[in-house]
């Protein structure tokens, strides 16, 4: 059995050598494609940055089991400012709706559904009813 090159480029032919043409233009090896991975990356965010939203989201549910729906509004609404992240999200438009914001509440919830990408059905049951927020309704 005899090896064989592989190249990326043409051999010249007999004819071409001989020509004072030069010769053509190599041919290019197939740029392979790049396949991405199942998991989305992380939003960005600094080490830095993802720890103070931590430590806001921590403040924010102490806030809401402590039934002071105020603060726990603020630490949340500072906490997805600092790193964008769905679950914070979620917990800022549960307390909106607690507050009687409804609207904004509603607002939050469909920017959470839209950031689960892709929207999970299961967590359906965890929107508010249609009557609450009609908008949610037609979500994918």
């Amino acid at each position: 059995m005899t090896d064989v090159a592989v190249s990326a480029e043409p051999a010249a032919s007999a004819a071409e050598a001989d020509s004072d043409h030069p010769p053509a233009e190599p041919r290019r090896a197939a740029v392979e494609h790049v396949v991405p991975t199942e998991v989305p990356p992380e939003p960005p965010g600094s080490p830095a940055d993802l720890a103070t939203a931590r430590a806001l989201f921590a403040e924010g549910v102490k806030a809401f089991q402590a039934g002071d729906l105020a603060t726990a509004e603020a630490k949340f609404s500072k906490a997805y400012g600092v790193a964008p992240r769905a679950p914070v999200l979620f917990n800022l438009a549960k307390v909106l709706m607690m507050e009687g914001k409804t609207r904004e509440a509603c607002a939050a919830y469909e920017r959470w559904w839209v950031s689960l990408n892709p929207p999970d059905p299961s967590k359906r049951s965890e929107l508010p009813s249609a009557a609450q927020c009609p908008n949610l309704a037609a979500l994918p």
